[in-house]
């Protein structure tokens, strides 16, 4: 190996290091500025289901380090989420210099809007899905249940649906990506939108809890979302034959 290419690799790996070390600092940071609040933020988290619980009723810590853990671990996962355009915006940075400026002019906008999406499937999640969830939850209880909660149980639940849905709101960038590299193509996308309706059900059903409300109300927008990402690959498809 020359002493250039070695020369190469050694400055790739600084940069590389420079990055992460970047995005260390600023998740540490938010982490550091958020804590003083972290019970509060777990409070905002869990107001969909403590709406909802019977009067007097109070949500449970079932093992005696929760209380203090739980929300600390809510607010480094708060501190991730809030600096992930950051930290993409570091990554975008170490690749740019190796991409041609077509490709950077197609990469930008779909970064962009995959942040927009995903945390908008985030906050489609507290506002719509866990109030119709919890609610649907605790009115099938039969009466000598009393409801609760443990504080930690609770939120790995929720940080499933923030995850699943965040992620199921990136299929327009999907199907666009899929279809700018030419492994579909809108033709076939719309011929076969019955299946994939079926298949989006079957996705539901794997990742959602185990009741048939969860499953719909991750299903539909998920079909809707599949519209979305042809209406996009469509309009690709389109401009780039006006282009030719």
């Amino acid at each position: 190996m020359s002493n250039k290419i070695k020369l190469s690799i050694i400055n790739h790996l600084i940069e590389l290091r420079k990055r992460i070390i970047n995005c260390i600092i600023i998740i540490i940071t938010t982490f550091i500025i958020l804590s003083y609040f972290s019970n509060y933020i777990y409070h905002i988290i869990a107001i969909p289901l403590i709406k909802l619980l019977p009067y007097g009723t109070k949500m449970i810590a079932i093992n005696i380090a929760s209380p203090l853990f739980t929300p600390i671990k809510l607010t480094f996962i708060m501190s991730i989420l809030i600096t992930m355009p950051f930290n993409i915006y570091q990554i975008w940075k170490f690749i740019a210099p190796a991409l041609y400026k077509k490709e950077k002019k197609i990469i930008k906008p779909l970064i962009f809007f995959s942040f927009v999406l995903f945390y908008s499937g985030i906050v489609f999640t507290y506002y719509v899905i866990m109030p119709i969830l919890f609610l649907f939850l605790t009115k099938t209880v039969p009466n000598e249940i009393l409801i609760t909660a443990d504080i930690s149980n609770y939120l790995d639940f929720i940080m499933k649906l923030f995850i699943t849905f965040g992620i199921s709101f990136e299929i327009p960038i999907l199907i666009l990506l899929l279809c700018i590299i030419k492994v579909i193509n809108t033709n076939i996308l719309k011929n076969n939108r019955s299946y994939i309706l079926i298949i989006t059900f079957i996705i539901s059903m794997l990742i959602t809890p185990p009741d048939i409300l969860s499953q719909i109300i991750l299903a539909l927008p998920m079909y809707i979302l599949f519209e979305i990402g042809i209406l996009f690959s469509t309009i690709y498809e389109n401009t780039i034959q006006k282009i030719r």
